[in-house]
């Protein structure tokens, strides 16, 4: 019949052999001979402790604690805690291995712990490092400048047109450019004001910006205004031409008032007299003088 055998600190139930108690930790010694254990603590833990062993079990124990032959008072679950933490050297070098043996025959695992942490901590650095380019590449596309020479041109001049996207697989501009490179620059002569507009695309979207050219037309132009004679007498007359081109309106003072693009006009002025011819369209006005010196006879 197999024997059962107590714990002489805690009367809790042990088996042959057993390193320590399971319910008070105390550590156990048991001789070859697989004699009762002998109950082991520190000196300095119960300096009163007495042990008593060879008494006859009670209530069909086979082995057990003699309660009345010891000094110590009954053990509760805080004492018996206490006694354990007091005794975690003793089984370091006991049955039960110790954190510095765990570490070494779990070395292999602890290794790839490490090596995968160093990798997962390497990936976030790298992560937070590239997180602006991450974030173009799963976004619309942006356009970084989209611009003209000049706002604004007279007919018959021409502005350069600059732009520069990035994030993009197709760029086109409009009216009358289409399709074009991610950067570039393109030189336009509208006729009148025009709004360009840039279209961007991507897997994610389309972006676009506008661009207007205002045009507007040129001041008049004077091609021509004078006398037919540089002098005349009082009395005499002198010959007055002019040419416009451009103009909505053309008026010549003093006297005369307004007249069309181009014409002459008899003048028979009492004195040395100039005459301004002024030209005007929406982009403003063009002038221009003549004068005529009157002598006096005799």
């Amino acid at each position: 019949m197999q024997q059962t055998y107590f714990c002489p600190r805690c009367s809790a139930p042990i088996t042959s052999g057993q390193t320590y108690c399971t319910n008070c930790n105390t550590v156990l010694n048991w001789p070859a001979s697989q004699m009762p254990p002998q109950y082991q603590s520190s000196p300095y833990q119960y300096p009163n402790q007495q042990q008593s062993w060879g008494q006859q079990p009670q209530y069909g124990q086979q082995y057990g604690w003699n309660q009345q032959q010891s000094n110590l008072p009954p053990v509760d679950d805080q004492q018996a805690g206490k006694g354990y933490k007091d005794q975690d050297h003793l089984r370091d070098t006991d049955d039960e291995p110790g954190l510095l043996q765990r570490i070494q025959s779990h070395k292999g695992i602890i290794a790839k712990i490490l090596i995968a942490l160093i990798v997962v901590t390497a990936l976030i650095a790298t992560g937070i490092a590239l997180q602006g380019e991450i974030i173009k590449l799963f976004s619309k596309p942006v356009v970084a400048s989209f611009d003209a020479s000049s706002a604004e041109i007279i007919t018959g001049q021409s502005a350069t047109l600059q732009w520069n996207v990035t994030g993009v697989t197709s760029v086109s501009i409009s009216p009358g450019i289409g399709t074009v490179s991610s950067s570039g620059t393109r030189t336009v002569s509208p006729d009148t004001t025009t709004k360009y507009t840039l279209l961007a695309n991507n897997l994610f979207g389309s972006v676009s910006e506008s661009k207007t050219i205002t045009v507007r037309e040129p001041a008049p132009s004077i091609d021509s205004f004078g006398f037919n004679t540089g002098s005349i007498f009082a009395g005499q007359s002198a010959t007055l031409s002019w040419s416009v081109a451009g103009a909505t309106s053309v008026s010549i003072n003093p006297e005369i008032g307004t007249v069309s693009l181009t014409g002459t006009k008899n003048v028979a002025p009492g004195s040395t007299t100039t005459y301004t011819l002024t030209a005007s369209n929406s982009a403003g006005n063009s002038t221009a003088t003549a004068t005529i010196t009157v002598a006096v006879s005799g």
